[in-house]
């Protein structure tokens, strides 16, 4: 009976969980619409970061639960793309005022800035990496919360505001 009802609960959560992630690559597609080329490519690896920022938060915050693995495997995502956000926003026509980009004018008349805050996500990230492989979940937190705050100080200074 207990397994009955727990198969039964996996398979909704399953479908809730497929049917999460087509509405949200329907919206991601709508929001990307139109761009191409380093313009999409860089939209698409923010999403990433961005979910991936998202899914730990929610562990953070006791909404599903903790699991180093995923944390390790996240915090990596992370720093893959945070190492490339600098090559994503080169000085070209396309990058700065291609189809569909909302990149601010500001990225690139502070471009050194801006690149010190890729770096810097490159290493909160990396250590967020190292400090879950050790399994000292204060520590951990510790370091998402210095992880999320170069994303939340990128944010301020070089995202446009959303509607």
């Amino acid at each position: 009976m207990i397994q009955t009802k727990y198969k039964q609960l996996v398979r909704i959560a399953t479908a809730v969980g497929m049917a999460s992630a087509l509405v949200a690559a329907s919206l991601t597609a709508f929001a990307h619409g139109g761009a191409t080329g380093v313009v999409k490519q860089r939209m698409d690896a923010m999403e990433v970061m961005g979910e991936a920022m998202k899914n730990l938060g929610a562990m953070f915050k006791g909404q599903v639960d903790y699991d180093a693995d995923a944390i390790q495997a996240a915090a990596e995502l992370i720093g893959q793309h945070a190492q490339d956000i600098p090559m994503l926003f080169p000085d070209s026509h396309e990058s700065r005022h291609g189809k569909a980009t909302e990149a601010l004018p500001v990225i690139w008349e502070q471009k050194e800035r801006f690149d010190k805050f890729a770096a810097d996500m490159l290493r909160e990230s990396r250590a967020l990496s190292v400090i879950a492989g050790e399994g000292e979940q204060r520590a951990v937190r510790l370091q998402f919360a210095k992880t999320a705050k170069v994303c939340s100080a990128c944010h301020t200074a070089f995202r446009k505001p959303e509607d």
